[in-house]
């Protein structure tokens, strides 16, 4: 599994940081925009990052493999949610990202129609990164605890299909 440490910072222009490994990915805003500036303070209180933020599969199936990053200064305990488990695998369904970490999150899909499915990051914080997770949300719901929620976009593409090509007729 794939982690990292996340770090912020500030400069003249909203950037954000990531230390994965020998990696450094930079995202900056280089305009001078106010709506984009807004857009990017927004993101930048959001607790939890995913990224890529899409998921991209052909009806025949695939993996994607997504960076979750914990931007807040608390651990953050993950659940994630799927509108159709029949097709799609979620590998950890649950898990805990420590303070200005990274850890990785594998969807896979199965073979199936294309369908407009959804997928969904719930997180909430935590103190205690060896908590039982599933009685963790199960106990958040039972209080009535607002749950915050990431979407992850699936996306549907099509497989070339060579026999509609003259060349290959």
């Amino acid at each position: 599994m794939l982690t990292g440490t996340v770090s912020r910072r500030q400069s003249f222009h909203s950037s954000l940081q990531y230390h994965y490994g020998s990696l450094v990915y930079l995202f900056m805003n280089p305009t001078n925009d106010k709506a984009a500036e807004g857009k990017s303070n927004r993101a930048l209180d959001q607790a939890l990052s995913v990224d890529p933020e899409v998921a991209t599969f052909t009806p025949a199936g695939g993996k994607s493999e997504h960076m979750l990053v914990n931007l807040s200064d608390k651990h953050l305990a993950i659940k994630v949610r799927c509108s159709n488990n029949d097709l799609y695998r979620v590998h950890p369904v649950y898990q805990v990202v420590e303070t200005g970490q990274c850890k990785s999150m594998i969807v896979t899909r199965h073979l199936g129609p294309a369908r407009r499915d959804r997928l969904v990051i719930q997180y909430l914080p935590t103190t205690d990164v060896n908590c039982n997770l599933i009685e963790f949300f199960r106990d958040a719901v039972k209080k009535g605890v607002k749950i915050e929620m990431l979407k992850v976009i699936l996306k549907m593409k099509e497989e070339n299909n060579f026999s509609k090509d003259a060349t290959y007729l």
